[in-house]
């Protein structure tokens, strides 16, 4: 898999939650136990991790991490 296709899917599992804007604003509290979304799309596996406190709505595929800043996805540093 290539960035651009993880980027794709990343992209696509973000429009399920509603959106770039939509998962911007959304935010997780410290208690809340599952603040992960899991998707399965074209047999891949996608992860997205709402924001809190100390980080950016976070999306996993693949080796690839994708962090959610000002509604564009950007490839987490280190990543």
């Amino acid at each position: 898999m290539d960035e651009t296709r993880a980027r794709d899917l990343a992209t696509r599992a973000i429009e399920r939650l509603g959106g770039m804007e939509a998962v911007e604003h959304l935010f997780v509290e410290p208690h809340v136990p599952n603040p992960e979304h899991e998707f399965v799309i074209e047999d891949q596996r996608v992860m997205v991790r709402l924001r809190d406190a100390q980080r950016p709505a976070t999306v996993y595929v693949g080796p690839y991490t994708f962090e959610l800043r000002d509604r564009r996805l950007v490839r987490a540093a280190g990543a």
